[in-house]
């Protein structure tokens, strides 16, 4: 049993960073972002201040949480966002190119 947790905490692990790569990939394409480097299950991205909280309630609108970190600071204009499946990152990226 232990085994068998072990093999599936490696492969989600493996998925994450493989799902990780494409979204920074589709992320780099948008206008105007700036991406911090990340080796977790997370990408924090700056659209610009404002900005950020526009996207991020575009997103809620479709049903897309993220986390939302626009307000004076050294995050401000910065949306973090986890890596999800596949799908869910595909619907993600094509929120963003919309309202981008």
């Amino acid at each position: 049993m232990l085994n068998e947790a072990h093999e599936w905490c490696t492969q989600r692990a493996a998925d994450v960073v493989v799902e990780r790569g494409k979204l920074v990939a589709a992320l780099a394409t948008l206008p105007n972002v700036e991406l911090f480097a990340s080796e977790a299950n997370l990408v924090l991205v700056r659209f610009g201040a404002g900005r950020a909280t526009t996207i991020w309630r575009g997103l809620a609108d479709r049903g897309l949480l993220v986390r939302n970190f626009d307000k004076p600071g050294p995050l401000e204009g910065c949306l973090r966002i986890t890596v999800g499946t596949p799908q869910e990152n595909a619907w993600l990226i094509e929120a963003l190119r919309e309202l981008c």
